[in-house]
């Protein structure tokens, strides 16, 4: 039996995240990124590009400083394509070049497709051979590619000419500094992405919102425990579309797809078992069940409201998949101090009954 944790408002009012219901969620670090980096090398075949070590190290010196906003496009390309699969097919890569405006008379789709069908070859043992997308380490090592491919006869550094209009070029810059522009000027200026960072840091750590979910924290845990399918001991995300759509939640199937992506922590290793991505940890389940209320007001006329409230919402319907209602709200009514309250027994027989 699980035991409740007990809520101690911060005296202060100050929101301490390794104290709350979202402590282990780990974000990404300038230590997590630097592993994520070392794993994505070591997978992938961007000693093949950079033949020269001097050459190499400059290069990851560049990716290091963007690894976050590039590991986050590729997390985004992936949550807007529908799949949970943390893997992106030449469909979304090719519309990510029109989008970022790369594709010329130098870098054209017949180039573009070449290097998609290098950089998915696969080099290890962990990626089924034959398969057509891309994991995250694949998609830095295609960024590289593509720098070197778009400026080609700018590049000083590499120690092959691969192309014909190579051959009488006057170069000038190292692919370090190409692979720099590459980024600052086509990729990130025309990349749109929602802040996610900033959702979790404004919104979702809170302590309204760390109130609610601890003093539901049973309740939400019988939840989660219900759908996890044996052996595993993480929910599987196969499971979460369906008890979202039993709870009757009006979202669309993009947002949703959205909020599992987006809910989950960066893994070192994505190749070291491949179906950890596709479970949510229970403190994950806990970030997907605020950013699914997000998106279920977002574009509507409570979209204002604080996130608290719109988790307060969205808990009834889930809870009632399992039998189980709500031990605290803030929903209650004629509460001026707004510091919520726990239900009696004729508040629960009223939810029960169809009230919130």
């Amino acid at each position: 039996m699980t035991l409740p944790r007990k809520y101690l408002a911060p005296a202060d009012g100050e929101f301490k995240r390794d104290r709350s219901v979202f402590g282990t969620f780990a974000e990404d670090s300038p230590d997590l990124c630097a592993q994520m980096l070392e794993k994505d090398e070591a997978q992938g075949k961007l000693a093949r590009v950079c033949k020269v070590e001097k050459t190499k190290k400059a290069v990851m010196g560049v990716l290091q400083t963007h690894y976050v906003e590039l590991k986050n496009i590729f997390q985004d390309l992936v949550a807007k394509s529908g799949s949970t699969e943390p893997t992106l097919g030449m469909t979304e890569l090719t519309q990510f070049a029109y989008t970022c405006k790369i594709l010329d008379g130098t870098l054209n789709l017949v180039t573009f497709d070449r290097i998609f069908t290098a950089t998915s070859a696969p080099t290890n043992k962990q990626k089924p051979a034959g398969e057509k997308r891309l994991h995250r380490y694949e998609f830095i090592e295609m960024l590289v590619r593509l720098a070197q491919a778009k400026y080609a006869d700018k590049i000083t550094d590499t120690s092959k000419k691969r192309y014909a209009y190579q051959q009488n070029a006057e170069p000038s810059l190292t692919l370090a500094d190409l692979l720099q522009s590459f980024i600052t000027k086509d990729l990130l200026p025309n990349i749109k992405m929602f802040d996610y960072h900033g959702l979790r840091h404004q919104h979702i750590y809170q302590n309204k919102v760390d109130e609610l979910l601890r003093k539901n924290e049973m309740v939400i845990t019988k939840l989660y425990n219900a759908f996890v399918v044996p052996p595993s001991q993480h929910l599987a995300i196969s499971q979460v579309s369906g008890f979202v759509s039993a709870a009757k939640l009006n979202i669309a199937s993009k947002q949703l797809n959205i909020c599992l992506i987006w809910c989950q922590m960066s893994r070192v290793d994505t190749l070291a078992d491949l179906q950890q991505p596709q479970s949510l940890r229970h403190v994950e389940f806990l970030m997907f069940i605020c950013m699914l209320a997000h998106q279920i007001y977002l574009g509507t006329k409570q979209a204002q409201l604080e996130l608290h409230l719109k988790v307060d919402e969205i808990l009834g319907p889930l809870l009632k998949l399992v039998g189980e209602r709500k031990k605290f709200t803030f929903a209650k009514k004629g509460k001026a101090d707004d510091h919520g309250s726990d239900f009696d027994d004729a508040d629960l027989d009223r939810e029960l009954a169809g009230g919130n």
